[in-house]
């Protein structure tokens, strides 16, 4: 959103082509795999960073004689390792191998020791030492898990407790480390609440997620419902119409052939009034699934009303492929046992099948496939028979 709220912005300052040059910059910086973009521009700002503290060190903390120019050195040398480090290994996809991508808490973990460094080598940077490890613990309100934010804090404060421990020199009451006790006991309070808020952020953020994935299976069941026929699980009538106008529009545009058939199973009211109603669901069901592992992935079958079935057949000739598919449909059917544990059951099928006509609506191919159904059924059923 904010990579295409800029690119709005700057369109109508823009030469010819700046927006697709500029694009190409953003999308080489922050990457275009859905799963990387949306890690790199926090990882992007946290190497960046690390440039003002080596600006600091080298422009004016070492030629002051604030620090010594080992220590300089050794700062720079950290920061830079910070900057070419982590953004590069998300930016790179290569991170997508841990469970945390976005290295969230290493990242912390590395950036308070250098705030550590700078508090213990440069006297005069205290202050912004202390302000830099809170903002730190900021920067993972968005990605951290609870515990992880837990532990971010407490780390940073450990580390200011060992840096204390160290200047001490094993003289804990002098008055300068005393004060500065005093002023890592009130960084400790603050790092504590942010952990705490970073935590509590965590946990809301972790139950909006898992809200919205409930949501999302939930709109999907729906769907599901709305779409497919509870009992066999194929597609409904009201679906398999608006499957049928999108194939015609896409013939129409394309030039595409397609056909349709209508298919009933023979016999059926007879197995009902015979086995019950049970075992008829059965045998719906049965049908249902051969017809699924038979057909093409690219044909779809539904269940139009009762014992009768649509079948689209999409860039398909009636006569060859189409039959063909109905007739490996009735060969598996003709070997299934469609209701375990009644013997004898066999079910056959008529089936009518027509090729839409660009001059037609679907209406009319459908009443041309009914006719042929009509006509298979006359000719004594269990065969497919072609609308003229």
């Amino acid at each position: 959103m904010a990579d295409a709220s800029l690119d709005e912005a700057l369109a109508a300052a823009d030469p010819p082509g700046g927006r697709t040059r500029r694009q190409a910059l953003v999308d080489l910086v922050l990457g275009t795999d859905p799963r990387i973009r949306p890690r790199t521009p926090l990882g992007l700002v946290a190497a960046l960073l690390y440039l003002p503290v080596i600006i600091l060190v080298n422009l004016y903390a070492v030629p002051s004689g604030a620090v010594s120019e080992a220590a300089g050195h050794l700062l720079t040398i950290y920061s830079l390792l910070g900057m070419l480090s982590f953004y590069p290994l998300v930016r790179s996809g290569f991170s997508q191998r841990f469970a945390e991508p976005s290295l969230s808490l290493p990242q912390m973990l590395y950036a308070e020791i250098g705030a550590v460094f700078l508090f213990h080598y440069f006297p005069g940077a205290k202050v912004t030492a202390l302000q830099l490890l809170c903002v730190i613990q900021i920067f993972g309100l968005l990605r951290l898990s609870p515990p992880a934010a837990i532990s971010a804090g407490i780390c940073g404060i450990l580390l200011l407790l060992a840096s204390i421990f160290v200047s001490a020199h094993g003289d804990m009451f002098d008055p300068a480390i005393r004060m500065d006790l005093m002023t890592v006991g009130f960084e400790a309070l603050v790092l504590i609440m942010l952990a705490a808020l970073s935590s509590r952020y965590s946990r809301l953020r972790l139950d909006l997620e898992r809200q919205g994935r409930d949501l999302a299976d939930a709109v999907k069941q729906i769907r599901n419902l709305v779409t497919h026929d509870m009992l066999t699980g194929l597609y409904n009538r009201q679906h398999m119409q608006e499957v049928l106008e999108r194939e015609t529009q896409r013939s129409q545009r394309f030039g595409k052939e397609f056909c349709v058939a209508l298919i009933d199973l023979d016999h059926f009211k007879q197995i009902n009034d015979t086995h019950g109603h049970q075992v008829g669901d059965t045998v719906l069901c049965s049908f249902a699934e051969a017809a699924r592992d038979i057909l093409r992935e690219t044909d779809v079958i539904a269940r139009w009303g009762g014992e009768e079935f649509l079948a689209l057949f999409p860039e398909t000739e009636p006569s060859t492929a189409g039959q063909a598919g109905l007739l490996r449909l009735a060969q598996r059917l003709s070997v299934r046992h469609v209701a375990p544990g009644v013997s004898g059951l066999n079910l056959t099928f008529s089936a009518g099948i027509a090729a839409h006509h660009a001059d037609e609506s679907i209406e009319q191919t459908l009443e041309r496939a009914d006719k042929a159904l009509y006509a298979a059924k006359a000719a004594g059923r269990n065969q497919v028979s072609s609308a003229a």
